[in-house]
C-alpha cells in the first residue's frame, strides 16, 4: 500500500489540474525512483565526509552545521517520495 502524496506536490497547482499532476507524479516512478538513489547516495556521502578528521580542524561548528544543513535538505526531498514506498 503506498502512502499519500504530500500536498507539496500539488500546492499552487490550480485545482481542475492536481488530479493530473498528481497522476503525472504518480506515473513517473523511473525518474523519482532514481532520483530517490542520487538522495540517499548523497546521504550516504555526508555521512562518510562527518567522519572525516579533518573536519574537526577550524570552525568545527561550522563545517558541522552545513553538513547537517546538507542533511536536512536531503530528507526533507526524500520525505517528498515517501509516497512511493510500500
Amino acid at each position: 500500500m503506498s502512502r499519500g502524496l504530500s500536498t507539496e506536490w500539488t500546492r499552487g497547482v490550480p485545482e481542475d489540474e492536481r488530479k493530473d499532476f498528481e497522476k503525472l507524479v504518480r506515473g513517473n516512478t523511473l525518474l523519482l525512483s532514481r532520483l530517490l538513489q542520487i538522495i540517499e547516495q548523497r546521504l550516504v556521502g555526508i555521512t562518510k565526509e562527518e567522519g572525516k578528521f579533518e573536519i574537526y580542524s577550524d570552525g568545527y561548528p561550522f563545517k558541522q552545521a552545513y553538513l547537517n544543513g546538507k542533511k536536512v535538505a536531503l530528507r526533507d526531498l526524500k520525505a517528498l517520495l515517501s509516497f512511493m514506498e510500500d
